[in-house]
């Protein structure tokens, strides 16, 4: 087992996910841990795994709900790997499923960072997404209740047309924003990347930044 992510919960609960070897392959596992004894609270890990193909799934971020709903996101094999983001509630029922591949070029899609909306209606996933020969950052956000998806956001640093990636998402609690961070190519090295959308997907603005050694900025 490999643990990537962890998330607390109102009352102190401890939600960890990550990749769980089953076979000869990776799966999600999630697990509750109680907050003072760090026993696990629901009886049996919660697993996923794309069970039409039955390869390798590495889940890479979770984020837990007001009301205890748990989400975890990272990368499921497919043809390539597509974002797959999973709803568990409270006690460990999976709710919903939704799977996010960039159909045109059906390259690797793969979810980094979540985050919910302070309201609890949406969910926001983000990380990358393959085009035709390069990456893009992407913003995928879900309904929270069924897991339908609501809008895409795509950054692609169109002067060069090079990697762009999101590693960290967040959201602003009085305008509903969502912001995300991560990297983007140069034509000879890698800069920090912040870019800022408004509830709906409508792009406000991005920002890149260069350290004073004008190397690697990550």
């Amino acid at each position: 087992e490999l643990g990537h992510c962890l998330a607390y919960d109102n009352d102190g609960y401890v939600y960890v996910t990550g990749s769980a070897t089953t076979a000869t392959k990776f799966d999600y596992v999630t697990v509750k841990k109680h907050p003072t004894t760090g026993a696990n609270v629901w009886p049996t890990p919660k697993y996923y795994n794309n069970s039409l193909v039955n390869k390798n799934d590495r889940a890479y971020a979770i984020a837990v709900d007001n009301d205890g709903n748990v989400y975890v996101t990272g990368a499921s094999e497919g043809t390539k790997f597509d974002i797959a983001t999973v709803k568990y509630n409270s006690v460990g029922e999976q709710k919903w499923v939704a799977r996010y591949n960039n159909v045109p070029t059906n390259k690797n899609d793969i979810a980094y960072a979540i985050a919910v909306s302070p309201d609890g209606g949406k969910v926001y996933v983000a990380g990358e997404s393959e085009s035709a020969n390069k990456a893009d950052a992407i913003v995928v956000a879900y309904d929270a209740t069924n897991g339908s998806e609501l809008w895409t956001g795509r950054y692609n640093n169109n002067l060069l047309n090079k990697a762009d990636r999101a590693y960290d998402i967040a959201v602003d609690v009085v305008t509903g924003d969502v912001v995300v961070a991560g990297e983007t190519e140069t034509a000879t090295k890698l800069d920090y990347l912040i870019v800022r959308y408004d509830q709906d997907g409508g792009l406000l603005w991005s920002r890149t930044y260069n350290g004073p050694a004008s190397k690697g900025d990550q």
